[in-house]
């Protein structure tokens, strides 16, 4: 896992390129036809959260191709940090210095690892837990879910409430990226409960 940000290296960095699926053949046009060979068999396509390892002839890692769904989102390539051999990288794209350190603290984000703290448990009907990023007030994440008795059933409800020092940057994107999970987490528990999973 790679977990450390540096602004210098003594190591030459391994170029991370963030494609979309849209601009991919785009990108491979031009590139060496070792290169293009190794991409087509790996099958990568650049789907958001997915990357290809692309070795040199010695065997050596030359980049990595990170699909991304769109240049703005910071979490982008957040995912490399937790999956990625032990090195040194760069993001090799034409963004803009904001772009990138947005990027730099989606990196941190995505190798970060945490135990949560049980915060309040009121089994069956609340738990919630808090989870924070290195030292609390950094990047802190209280999690809730309840159950709520209704006349047909029962309502299942969650929320996360952010604070820490990095959220303010983060805000729009969290917004974004935590309501979708809610939803797809939503849909699944849906589909478990009612037996169609």
């Amino acid at each position: 896992m790679n977990d450390g940000l540096t602004k210098r290296s003594r190591r030459a960095p391994i170029d991370i390129v963030p494609v979309t699926s849209g601009d991919l053949q785009k990108w491979l046009k031009g590139r060496k036809a070792r290169l293009q060979r190794w991409v087509k068999s790996s099958d990568f396509r650049a789907a958001p959260a997915s990357h290809c390892l692309v070795p040199n002839a010695d065997g050596s890692l030359a980049c990595v191709l990170a699909g991304i769904g769109c240049e703005d989102d910071p979490f982008a390539v957040s995912h490399l940090s937790a999956v990625l051999p032990a090195g040194n990288y760069r993001i090799a794209a034409d963004w803009p210095r904001d772009r990138l350190e947005r990027a730099a603290i989606g990196w941190a984000l995505g190798a970060y690892q945490f135990t949560p703290n049980v915060q309040e448990s009121n089994a069956p009907l609340h738990f919630s837990w808090l989870g924070s990023m290195g030292t609390k007030g950094i990047f802190d994440g209280y999690h809730h879910f309840e159950l709520e008795p209704t006349e047909t059933g029962t309502r299942f409800l969650q929320y996360e409430e952010f604070t820490g020092v990095v959220v303010p940057i983060l805000l729009p994107v969290l917004r974004k990226s935590t309501t979708r999970g809610f939803e797809e987490m939503n849909q699944a528990l849906k589909a478990r409960v009612e037996g169609d999973a």
